[in-house]
């Protein structure tokens, strides 16, 4: 199974950056967090929970994001991590995901994160993504991302957040522009998805 052999890591992020972007070396304060790919097989294709961040002070206020957060001392590692904060986000229920693997740690400098995404998929109940539901101070609302439509909307796009302005490679799902540091982690799981369809 390709995520449990070599991963493409910052090769995968030149399909958002137009070359091989190397990744800021983690500070030694950096916190730990992890975020989950939770994949749902549906009858028109492979899905997975997006969320737009509540409007926060934070320097992610508003943008889109893979569900998760910070890591606590409850949590057995990123994996416990990931699965938690996807159940306290948005009412997925952790004891229906099947881990597969984890993608390439990211440091995210603005925020000072290092975070560890997760891949799993969804064994429960049909219908997830009615049952989703955002927790208010956290989530302003829940996206479902298509895994084969979503290498169509790559792009380079204008993106303005918190000041800074610029252009950057970004997806779109349900009108939303997905970049930063949620597209480079994409970018790698839509690498490792095409080598292995998991």
């Amino acid at each position: 199974m390709a995520l449990r052999t070599a991963l493409p890591g910052v090769d995968a992020y030149r399909e958002i950056s137009g070359q091989s972007r190397r990744p800021v070396s983690a500070r030694r304060d950096a916190r730990e967090g992890a975020v989950l790919i939770c994949l749902v097989d549906e009858e028109d294709g492979v899905r997975f929970p997006l969320i737009k961040r509540a409007p926060d002070p934070g320097p992610h206020s508003g943008q889109i994001a893979l569900p998760g957060g910070s890591a606590e001392e409850i949590d057995a590692d990123r994996t416990a991590t990931a699965l938690r904060e996807a159940e306290e986000e948005i009412g997925l229920p952790a004891r229906e995901v099947t881990v597969v693997g984890s993608l390439t740690p990211l440091y995210i400098p603005v925020s000072n994160f290092l975070i560890h995404p997760i891949v799993g998929w969804y064994g429960g109940t049909p219908g997830l993504a009615s049952r989703l539901v955002p927790q208010p101070e956290e989530v302003a609302a829940i996206l479902m991302a298509d895994v084969e439509a979503l290498r169509r909307t790559l792009a380079v796009r204008t993106v303005n957040a918190r000041g800074w302005s610029g252009q950057t490679g970004s997806y779109a799902v349900d009108g939303a522009v997905v970049w930063g540091a949620t597209a480079l982690m994409l970018a790698e799981f839509l690498a490792v998805w095409d080598a292995s369809r998991l």
